[in-house]
């Protein structure tokens, strides 16, 4: 397998009744590259799943999540202390 400083998954839950959740998948070539990150639904493709989906991209978690993907924590950490 890769080496465990290579790859990882964090599973993130959201704020919205139901299975809602999503993981963030690392990826790293070679420990001097910047992590690459993937962000992948893990509900359901039922009717009500894509829902949640829908709800779930619409709140202001999902934002955050995405920006500290984009950017990394440290860059947004002021952001999320304030709110």
């Amino acid at each position: 397998g890769d080496p465990p400083h290579l790859r990882g998954h964090i599973l993130v839950k959201m704020p919205i009744k139901g299975r809602a959740q999503f993981v963030a998948m690392a990826e790293r070539d070679d420990p001097a590259n910047p992590i690459r990150w993937r962000l992948v639904w893990d509900g359901n493709e039922s009717k009500a799943g894509l829902r949640r989906h829908r709800a779930a991209v619409a709140t202001p978690e999902y934002a955050a999540l995405l920006a500290a993907l984009r950017h990394g924590l440290a860059h947004i950490q002021g952001e999320l202390a304030l709110s």
